[in-house]
């Protein structure tokens, strides 16, 4: 299965750039020359990015975790009330 992925992605990669290039050479050579720099500062980005979406989502587990505690607390309490209830 990892080696079928990259395979089809690198079929439809061909593909789109040959009916781009039927459609307008143009702007397939124009997308073309764009591309790599944009692949380059996508790199970039998201190297600088990983950490910190990392950090937020470790505190955002730990927040969540809080309010799990919480919540099944409460939900524990009610259902012992009712049972004494009955």
């Amino acid at each position: 299965m990892a080696i079928v992925s990259p395979a089809i992605s690198v079929i439809r990669l061909v593909i789109a750039i040959v009916i781009l290039v039927a459609l307008n050479w143009q702007l397939a050579l124009t997308a073309m020359a764009i591309i790599p720099g944009v692949m380059v500062l996508s790199l970039i980005f998201a190297r600088r990015i990983r950490p910190i979406y990392r950090s937020v989502r470790k505190e955002w587990r730990s927040s969540m975790a809080g309010w799990a505690r919480r919540f099944s607390g409460f939900a524990w309490c009610g259902r012992s009330a009712r049972r004494s209830r009955s």
